[in-house]
């Protein structure tokens, strides 16, 4: 889905998931424009899955007038908890251009994490970031990361056998000069 998204909460696809949501091959491309929570695929989740998806949305915190509130962004989801993100990749770039509270929770794949587990991810880890950490905050136990970095875009071109690993059929497909794209069924 391509878009170009505003709000005081924004996010590409799911905005708060609850027990079985399974979200499975969506791509978001565009930008989020959010005062306070911001996320390529989904804002906040529980009990849910992300599996061979991926984001190239720019993903922009304003929030001026919400600068007494906790905010939260990751370029795949904001808030985990008790969830899966499996074979995907983040390749955006998330610019945060505001005051904000010391308990935020700001990572370059995923704000906060809470007994979740990251598996064969793969994100952008440009030294222009506005955010240094690729996991913003990890709370209690049951946490398992799993997730490549890369310097420039170009460095993902060739990631699609690494996406496809443990999967039973070829979900990703490299492109020449291009950044992966998902098999069409």
């Amino acid at each position: 889905m391509e878009s170009n998204l505003i709000g005081k909460d924004a996010c590409g696809f799911g905005y708060f998931t609850l027990a079985r949501t399974v979200f499975e091959r969506c791509g978001f491309v565009g930008s989020i424009q959010c005062g306070r929570h911001g996320a390529g695929i989904c804002l906040s989740m529980a009990n849910t899955i992300i599996r061979n998806c991926y984001s190239t949305g720019n993903i922009s915190v304003l929030n001026a007038e919400y600068s007494d509130e906790t905010i939260g962004v990751g370029g795949i989801c904001a808030r985990s908890i008790d969830s899966q993100i499996e074979n995907c990749y983040f390749a955006g770039t998330i610019t945060v251009e505001a005051e904000y509270r010391s308990n935020s929770y700001l990572g370059i794949f995923v704000g906060s994490s809470r007994g979740s587990a990251v598996k064969n991810c793969h994100t952008l880890h440009g030294e222009d970031s506005d955010i240094q950490d690729v996991i913003g905050k990890s709370y209690g136990d049951g946490n398992e990361y799993d997730i490549a970095s890369y310097a420039t875009v170009e460095d993902m071109y060739n990631i699609a056998d690494a996406l496809n690993e443990g999967q039973e059929e070829a979900v990703w497909q490299n492109v020449p000069d291009g950044l992966p794209e998902l098999v069409a069924r």
